[in-house]
């Protein structure tokens, strides 16, 4: 048999609920525990700040080129490591060729052409390139990026860093128009 609560039950229930969520947000006010540690970015610009991109087709630039490091502002705490950031903008400069930019990745290297390795715990510097059309880049359109990968902090010491590689990955087709003529009539 079911019953129904007296108005007086359904105010005591409402009360002590009112009570233990107000006894919640003392213990646990929202400002701490939802907000994030002030962050600021400390930026190394590079120079110069961006590089030509010419080649099978593609031309552009690689610009803003920056390292950032993001630190806790009031422990100067290094949250997370150095990042290459930059603007990648590419466009298709052939006359007869559909490019499609697939992704890539980037090279740091010192005064004698070697690579200079990320930390074991930073990943990769491979990127994706995210192009409108799944076809692709037909002859004049362009296409703009931003790249954010890691960068070794060992480029750092004593100005070793001297290149900047980047390698991209492409399909390219040949762009062709066709015309297909058929006999047509019309219905009785």
């Amino acid at each position: 048999m079911s019953r129904r609560w007296s108005s007086r039950e359904t105010l005591w229930v409402v009360g002590v609920l009112a009570l233990i969520i107000a006894i919640w947000g003392q213990l646990h006010p929202p400002s701490a525990a939802f907000s994030p540690p002030p962050v600021e970015s400390k930026t190394i610009s590079l120079q110069p700040d961006s590089l030509a991109v010419m080649s099978g087709g593609l031309s552009g630039r690689l610009e803003e080129l920056r390292v950032t490091e993001r630190v806790e502002r009031k422990t100067g705490k290094i949250l997370g490591g150095l990042e290459l950031k930059g603007t990648l903008q590419l466009k298709n400069a052939s006359s007869d060729l559909v490019i499609r930019p697939l992704g890539g990745s980037v090279e740091f290297t010192d005064a004698t052409g070697a690579v200079i390795p990320l930390a074991k715990d930073q990943g990769t510097t491979d990127f994706s390139i995210y192009v409108e059309r799944a076809t692709g880049l037909k002859p004049g359109e362009q296409t703009s990026q931003v790249i954010d990968v890691p960068f070794p902090a060992a480029a750092l010491d004593a100005h070793r860093l001297q290149a900047i590689r980047l390698h991209l990955t492409c399909l390219s087709t040949p762009y062709t128009t066709l015309t297909v003529t058929g006999p047509v009539g019309l219905g009785k």
